[in-house]
């Protein structure tokens, strides 16, 4: 019968937990290799799988070929691929499961801003366009999903798989190249790899060049590649830059780890500091609106991380954001 044939991802099953969970995954591996599958999932590219496996419900958002009950609204009336995520936070899970349908859900934010990280963000950008929001409480990884795409023809290269991150996000593309196989050969958009196409047509969200941006103009520090301690030299270049533009006279600055800019004669400072690069990707986007909406200050400064780990995802985003890009 047709419901015997549904994939186990189906929102019936989306505010399962725990062993309850791998029990159900168990009995709907048995149940396909019954029908001669080859265990789960027949509709989904066997590439993914471990993914699913790993970091589902969680921060990963899968490129899938469109199945039929996706409608063309959807994609905005062209495309032949959609992305999909399973969320970890119960309470969206438990929307996808009480609606029997997948959902479309676009960022909270107008285009352009910083992604909203509490329900107060989404109010300040959208307030006067929603019927309702819902506070479930802090987003608890900060940035947003990593895109995943092992299956258009931008994930391959000579013939051969070759996956790639659209967007980095709260899985890392050590823990993705980690699964092995194809994903030895894992690259990332922008860093790897470019096209021209994509450019003009965003697969996903965030591949915009200009995006994520207060109303401030925001000045990143990007560390020398390889530096063992880049703070001493990002530091002075936030004093350099602070004296060299009298037009600041109240800035926000964020640094990371042990590093503390102090007082800058004639302006006025608001410091944050994250303790490492994951806590900056977590708190990142809360700390650009706080010193842009609550701290109206001129100009906001950030020390940036190394790209790796946690690092990537964050500096995908200061480097979309960011007015100014500071090499030290």
């Amino acid at each position: 019968p047709a419901a015997a044939a549904m994939p186990f991802l189906g929102t019936d099953n989306a505010a399962l937990e725990g062993e309850q969970l791998r029990a159900q995954l168990a009995a709907a591996e048995h149940a396909d290799r019954q029908r001669g599958g080859d265990g789960v999932w027949p509709e989904i590219p066997r590439v993914y799988h471990d993914a699913i496996r790993r970091f589902w419900p969680g921060a990963l958002t899968l490129i899938l070929p469109r199945p039929p009950c996706i409608p063309m609204e959807v994609l905005g009336g062209h495309g032949s691929t959609v992305a999909v995520r399973l969320p970890s936070h119960p309470v969206a899970r438990a929307a996808i499961s009480a609606c029997g349908l997948p959902l479309a859900a676009p960022s909270a934010n107008a285009s352009g801003r910083p992604s909203p990280t509490l329900a107060a963000h989404v109010k300040h950008d959208l307030d006067s366009r929603l019927p309702l929001i819902v506070d479930a409480g802090a987003c608890d990884v900060g940035v947003e999903s990593t895109v995943l795409d092992a299956f258009s023809p931008n994930a391959h290269v000579g013939g051969e798989l070759s996956p790639c991150i659209l967007r980095p996000g709260g899985v890392t593309f050590e823990e993705l190249q980690r699964l092995g196989g194809a994903f030895e050969r894992l690259r990332v958009y922008r860093r790897d790899f470019a096209s021209a196409e994509m450019e003009q047509n965003p697969t996903t969200p965030g591949m915009k060049y200009r995006h994520y941006s207060p109303s401030a103009p925001v000045f990143l520090l990007v560390p020398p590649a390889g530096a063992a301690d880049p703070a001493r030299s990002q530091l002075a270049q936030m004093r350099r830059v602070l004296a060299e533009r009298p037009e600041i006279r109240r800035a926000g600055v964020v640094t990371v780890g042990n590093a503390v800019l102090g007082p800058v004669d004639g302006c006025s400072v608001v410091s944050f500091q994250a303790a490492d690069a994951r806590d900056l990707a977590h708190r990142i986007f809360a700390l650009l609106r706080t010193l842009d909406e609550e701290e109206h200050v001129d100009a906001i400064l950030v020390q940036g991380v190394c790209d790796a780990g946690a690092g990537l995802a964050v500096m995908n985003r200061l480097d979309k954001a960011a007015s100014h890009h500071i090499r030290c």
